[in-house]
């Protein structure tokens, strides 16, 4: 009994925590937002936080660096959010934080600790710099969901990281060139921001 405990204890931990980051996991996040929205709790503040430049540094550094960034990036979120939010790796380089109580007037405000929280930690020229794009939206109040909130969310991050990732992956490519001596393209189409395309 007691080893079959032990068993379920690990598969909870599993199920509920990203392994690589120790933030918790995208299934954490779905049954955090079901509890919410039973409780009908609001307002509800949600946070997009996409990787800069993740892609250089795996191709060109290797996945191990990539997965130090990873880490990194998610203790600099976790340390500008209060420790009871749920800060999840939503997959890839993409993670989200519940905040609930957050109205919309103090969102920008919350963003902007996350925004200084790296702009902070790149003063230190000795790592990869280490950027995350971020987006956030508010469901005030129960005529928006937090499905919806979460999708706002993603398309307001996405609007950010296509005016900042540029700026970033080249300051990304001079890091890596300077440091390893080896020459960094960015007019691969990897690394392209899609283009919206219009039919006519």
């Amino acid at each position: 009994v007691t080893a079959s405990q032990g068993d379920r204890a690990r598969l909870e931990d599993l199920v509920r925590n990203d392994a690589l980051t120790g933030l918790r996991s995208r299934t954490y996040y779905g049954m955090t937002v079901d509890k919410l929205e039973r409780q009908q709790m609001r307002p509800v503040s949600i946070i997009i936080a996409d990787m800069d430049g993740l892609k250089l540094v795996n191709d060109h550094m290797g996945h191990s660096e990539g997965s130090e960034m990873l880490c990194r990036a998610a203790v600099i979120l976790r340390s500008s959010l209060n420790s009871a939010d749920c800060i999840a790796r939503m997959g890839g380089d993409e993670f989200a934080a519940i905040v609930p109580g957050c109205a919309r007037e103090d969102l920008d405000e919350l963003m902007q600790r996350i925004r200084d929280a790296f702009d902070a930690h790149n003063i230190n020229e000795d790592h990869v710099p280490t950027h995350m794009s971020v987006g956030g939206a508010c469901a005030q109040d129960m005529t928006t969901t937090l499905a919806q909130a979460l999708s706002e969310a993603d398309r307001n991050m996405l609007a950010v990281k296509r005016e900042n990732s540029p700026r970033w992956r080249l300051r990304i490519k001079n890091w890596i060139e300077k440091h390893t001596g080896k020459a960094v393209q960015l007019d691969d189409s990897r690394y392209r921001m899609s283009p919206v395309h219009n039919d006519s």
